[in-house]
Order: C-alpha cells, then structure tokens, then sequence
C-alpha cells in the first residue's frame, strides 16, 4: 500500500478550499521557520520580511500540489528553495552582515572561549569571507545547518538531494572553511582542533 499521508494534508486542504483559519493556522506554524530562513538568506530584516511574503505567496499558489508525503515545513523549505538561493545569490556580499551562531566558533580551535568582543567580531568577518569564497554548493548547506539549525531530512528536502550527499557535502564544506581559516589565521591556527561530527566521511 501507499505511504500514510502527513497530518498536514488536512490542513493544506481547508486552506485549499479557502477557510482563511488554515492559512492563518500555517502561516502561525511556519511563519518563524520561514521567516528565520529568509533572513540567513537576504541579510537584513527589511528583505527578510519581503522573501517570508514572496515564499508565502508561492505557497499558497502551491497548496493544492501539496500530497502529504513530508511535513508541510519540510515541503514549504523545498518550495522557497530556489526564491531564496536565488536572493542569495544575488546579495552574497549581505551575509557578511549576519552572526554566526555560537556553535561555528567550533571551526576555530585552540582558541579561548573567553574572547573580548573585539575578537569575536574579527572571527565573524573571517568566518563570513570564508563562506564567501567557497562554492555555492558547499556553502549552503553550512548556512542551513550550522547556521539556521536545519536537520539533515530537512535540508535533504530543501536541497532536493539524497540524505547522504546532504553528509557528505556538509563534511566537505567544514573541511574547506576550516583550511580557509587555517589560511586567515596563519598556518596550524585552524587545523589543530576537531571537526563536529556530521555522521558521514567526506566523499
């Protein structure tokens, strides 16, 4: 027999047939998730909240495509995949304005966790130029996982790639931002530490 349908499939269906309580009910369930996504995307605010309507628009023109084989999260990700790719592309340069999370701090080793400020801003800057420098490919997946917090499952339906490629790729992206660090900081500045764990050997 078929695979059961997601839970979502009901709901995608009222607002199908416009009862405005189910789209008020997604846009509340996905709003956050989408909007958090734009943001790493466009880097500002101000384009972030025009990407979240852009993706809210394309998916409320898709609702009825969807056929609850995933989370409805997870095929809203996959629909604004190329609105946001696209934007990025476009607007590389902004990423440098957003933060890394406390967790890409992971790719600078030896290093203490009790940084000044000043210093941590330096690491931003580097992190960020480094990210710029790599293929899109690479790059994006350290933006929706070690930036946005993604799930391999989700970025695998984002992407539209087997769950693997998502591990392997995401190994092979933490292994050329570290040697891009290792270039900024000076040699041995970045290779000395260890790599957080993806689950897959680079391929």
């Amino acid at each position: 027999m078929g695979n059961v349908a997601h839970p979502d499939l009901l709901l995608a269906r009222r607002a199908v047939k416009n009862d405005p309580r189910a789209w008020e009910e997604i846009v509340g369930l996905l709003g956050e998730r989408v909007y958090n996504l734009a943001l790493r995307f466009a880097g500002s605010p101000g384009e972030a909240e025009e990407l979240t309507q852009d993706v809210f628009l394309r998916l409320y023109r898709s609702l009825g495509q969807y056929r609850g084989e995933v989370p409805l999260l997870a095929w809203s990700l996959r629909l604004s995949r190329n609105l946001c790719i696209d934007h990025w592309r476009h607007h590389q340069k902004r990423l440098a304005s957003e933060a890394p999370g406390e967790e890409m701090f992971e790719f600078l080793p030896g290093r203490s966790d009790t940084h000044r400020e000043t210093e941590r801003e330096e690491e931003r800057r580097l992190i960020h130029r480094a990210l710029a420098g790599m293929s899109e490919t690479l790059a994006t997946v350290v933006v929706l996982y070690d930036l946005e917090g993604l799930t391999y499952d989700e970025i695998a339906e984002f992407l539209e790639v087997p769950l693997g490629t998502v591990k392997s790729r995401l190994n092979r992206a933490r292994h050329e931002l570290v040697a891009r660090l290792d270039a900024f900081f000076g040699a041995g500045a970045a290779s000395g530490g260890s790599l957080p764990a993806s689950g897959q050997e680079s391929a």
